[in-house]
């Protein structure tokens, strides 16, 4: 059920915030350079989170916020599944495969390029050939037996360039956004 399963992302979207709360207000934590990643359901949370605003409305002005965020092959990253106008502020580096069955590339990548005209901060990198998952340590490509849409294959497995490359480009983006 499509209402059903939205409303579970916005309870995780109420969870990531509760995090950056909790966190902020740790001693050893700089509230001021915390970062969100999430993978698959959890990247379309990472959407969710950092869309402009959303902060502010969630929350009030005037508290810590994300300062980076990372997208692995998200869900609900499709201009029909967001608000009209999505835009974000907080830089963003999203990571997708061009073969990924499950969050397909094509709709998420006009999604972005259509985000970045209005001013989003989208870095995204789509690797070819690779599937849903593809940062799975050796992993064989392989149907997974979960009830997803109708005609969607969920098809997962590793692709070790794409997973070394992200090993590599995600810790530099955040050094880059979070650190001094």
């Amino acid at each position: 059920n499509p209402d059903e399963w939205m409303k579970l992302m916005l309870k995780r979207e109420g969870d990531a915030y509760g995090a950056l709360q909790f966190l902020a207000a740790q001693p050893f934590v700089e509230s001021n350079r915390i970062g969100l990643i999430g993978w698959s359901l959890g990247g379309g949370v990472v959407l969710l989170a950092t869309r402009s605003g959303e902060w502010a409305r969630l929350n009030g002005t005037g508290s810590a916020s994300f300062r980076a965020a990372v997208a692995f092959y998200p869900a609900l990253c499709n201009d029909d599944e967001q608000a009209p106008g999505w835009s974000n502020e907080t830089p963003l580096l999203l990571l997708q495969g061009a073969s990924d069955t499950w969050t397909q590339a094509a709709p998420c990548q006009r999604f972005v390029e259509n985000a970045v005209a209005r001013g989003a901060r989208i870095n995204m990198q789509i690797y070819p050939g690779a599937y849903h998952a593809f940062d799975l340590p050796n992993t064989p490509l392989q149907l997974l037996p979960v009830q997803t849409r109708p005609g969607t294959l969920p098809y997962v497995g590793s692709d070790p360039a794409a997973r070394r490359d992200a090993l590599e480009r995600v810790p530099a983006f955040l050094a880059r956004y979070l650190a001094d």
